[in-house]
C-alpha cells in the first residue's frame, strides 16, 4: 500500500490519498520508482494483475504526478503481458515502453505479437497522450503502426487488453498476420486456424480469411 500526505503551510500533515498494489514476486526489489522529467516527479508504480486461472499474464504501471495535490494516477499501461485462452482463439503478448516528450506529453510504444499455434508476427505501435491545461489525466490524441498507418484510439488502447476482447476483435486485431498465414503453405497452421473460424462470428475479417484458406484460393 502506498499512503501520501502533504504537508500544510502551518506545519500540520494532511492525508491526500492512497493506493493499493499487488506487488510480484519477482518484482520486490523494484516495485516503484520516480521518473523526473523537467519540472515533473512522476511516481511509476507497478500492478501485478496476473490471473493464473484465466491464461493472463499482466503487468500494470501507474503513473502519479506529484505536483498534484492529489493521489491517483494520471497515466496508466501495461509494459508486459500475455493472454492465451484455453479455448481455440487467437492469443497475444505485448511488451510497452512509456518516455516523457515534454512535462505534458508521453510517447507509448506497443510491441504486439499475436499468437496461435506457428503464427509469429510481432506489430509495433505508437500512441501520443497529452494532457491539456485544466485536465488531471493524460488522453491519448494520435495513435499508428510503426509504419505510419493509422490506428483507431479504441482499438490501440485494447492492444494489451486480450481477456476483455471478443473472438471478432482478436481476429480483427490479428488480421494483417494471420492473411499471411493463410496463404501460406503451413499445413498445420491452416488447419488450426480453420478451427478457430469455427468459433468467430460471421465477420468481414473471418469471410476474407475462409475464402484466402478455400482449396482453390489463388493467393497474390
Amino acid at each position: 500500500m502506498y499512503v501520501r500526505y502533504l504537508k500544510n503551510a502551518d506545519g500540520t500533515w494532511r492525508f491526500s490519498g492512497e493506493y493499493i498494489a499487488h506487488i510480484n514476486e519477482t518484482n520486490l526489489d523494484r516495485p516503484h520508482k520516480v521518473v523526473q522529467r523537467w519540472d515533473k516527479p512522476f511516481l511509476v508504480v507497478e500492478n501485478d494483475q496476473t490471473q493464473g486461472g484465466f491464461a493472463l499474464l499482466q503487468g500494470v504501471e501507474d503513473w502519479f504526478d506529484l505536483t498534484q495535490p492529489d493521489f491517483a494516477p494520471v497515466f496508466s499501461n501495461s509494459p508486459r503481458g500475455s493472454f492465451e485462452p484455453f479455448t481455440l482463439l487467437v492469443g497475444r503478448e505485448w511488451t510497452s515502453t512509456a518516455v516523457p516528450l515534454s512535462p505534458e506529453v508521453i510517447q507509448l510504444t506497443i510491441g504486439v505479437r499475436d499468437v496461435g499455434f506457428t503464427m509469429n508476427y510481432p506489430v509495433s505501435y505508437i500512441g501520443t497522450y497529452q494532457r491539456r491545461d485544466g485536465e488531471k489525466k493524460f488522453a491519448l490524441i494520435n495513435s499508428l503502426k510503426a509504419d505510419g498507418a493509422p490506428v483507431p484510439a479504441a482499438a490501440f488502447e485494447a492492444l494489451g487488453d486480450g481477456p476483455n476482447m471478443t473472438p471478432e476483435q482478436l481476429l480483427a486485431q490479428a488480421l494483417s498476420g494471420l492473411r499471411k498465414l493463410a496463404a501460406s503453405n503451413d499445413a498445420e497452421g491452416k488447419q488450426w486456424l480453420t478451427l478457430v473460424l469455427e468459433n468467430v462470428m460471421n465477420t468481414p475479417e473471418k469471410r476474407e480469411l475462409e475464402k484466402l484458406l478455400a482449396p482453390n484460393a489463388t493467393h497474390p
